[in-house]
């Protein structure tokens, strides 16, 4: 078999895919990351089959090693907060918020043990983006560059603690 034939993905519909995201949030997010004190309050139970907010998981070989969360129709105006400086001024955020259906995806944690494994990362990416997609949506994705939030607007994700340093392959 190869590599890619022991990856599996889907969409967290049940209890017991919700506790291995669980898992998953709190050896990323809790024990390695310390960003967090309490995974639960990152996908309490009562957000499964909620429409406004996808999980997805990935395993490898049979065993969980990832999560990401899409959350459909975000409440952009939080990242106002930040009063953020728009570098280009040909970018009119307005415009694009009007006229776009915005998916924000997060909560994006890969086991550290198989972080260097991109086809995973990759296999996560996809399932939410073919959700994105068909429902219409314009992904709205952040990530971490050298201790910044940076997402497809210039705005910090108000979810999120900066870090510096570190290891790069960790963010």
């Amino acid at each position: 078999m190869t590599p890619a034939e022991l990856i599996h993905t889907g969409r967290i519909t049940d209890e017991a895919r919700r506790s291995a995201a669980l898992a998953l949030l709190a050896a990323t997010y809790e024990q390695e990351k310390r960003w967090i004190a309490e995974p639960h309050s990152q996908f309490p139970a009562a957000r499964l089959g909620r429409p406004d907010i996808s999980w997805y998981w990935v395993f490898m070989a049979g065993e969980p090693v990832g999560v990401l969360r899409t959350v459909y129709d975000p409440p952009l105006l939080q990242y106002a907060k930040y009063d953020p400086t728009i570098l280009d001024a040909r970018l009119d955020i307005q415009s694009f918020l009007e006229r776009n259906r915005i998916a924000e995806v997060g909560r994006f944690a890969v086991l550290a043990a198989h972080r260097r494994n991109l086809l995973l990362a990759v296999a996560l990416m996809r399932v939410a983006m073919e959700d994105i997609l068909d429902r219409g949506y314009t992904p709205h994705h952040h990530r971490r560059i050298r201790g910044r939030c940076l997402q497809s607007l210039g705005l910090p994700h108000p979810g999120h603690r900066l870090r510096t340093g570190g290891d790069p392959q960790a963010w």
